[in-house]
């Protein structure tokens, strides 16, 4: 989980305790007060998602917010599709939507938790400043 966070230390992860994390990697932080954070992978945003442990069950019984939370619908196309996770993987895009990647199946991949999680961080970094639309044409990943 270490390696994992490295790249998204800048986002301000002090004061939280990794708690669960869905298939695409998002991970989920329970604060010293009880809340619970959500480190979204798509968006590269920390935002607190509710109050507890027992309203955040709540939160992920409800059909939308699987889908939101959890992209549940893309994880039932994937095993459907033949994308069955193993050990250490998680789901990814092979081009992520903050660079221009569709959110599809087709664009759909398994990579190792660690390695998508890293990365994942170090580039919502380099493009958190950008303003909306701004062309890509270049990413650095280093591995740390």
């Amino acid at each position: 989980m270490a390696d994992a966070l490295d790249g998204w230390k800048w986002i301000g992860l002090e004061g939280l305790e990794p708690t669960a994390i869905s298939t695409f990697g998002d991970i989920f932080f329970r604060a010293a007060d009880g809340s619970i954070h959500h480190l979204d992978m798509i968006d590269g945003r920390l935002k607190p998602i509710s109050a507890s442990w027992a309203e955040f069950g709540d939160l992920v019984q409800d059909a939308d917010n699987q889908n939101d939370l959890l992209l549940a619908g893309f994880v039932i196309a994937a095993r459907k599709n033949g994308l069955i996770l193993g050990a250490g993987q998680c789901y990814d895009f092979q081009k992520p939507p903050v660079l221009g990647g569709e959110m599809s199946i087709g664009n759909m991949e398994k990579n190792f938790f660690v390695v998508k999680v890293h990365i994942a961080g170090q580039i919502h970094r380099q493009v958190k400043d950008l303003p909306p639309g701004t062309k890509i044409n270049n990413v650095t990943i280093g591995d740390r």
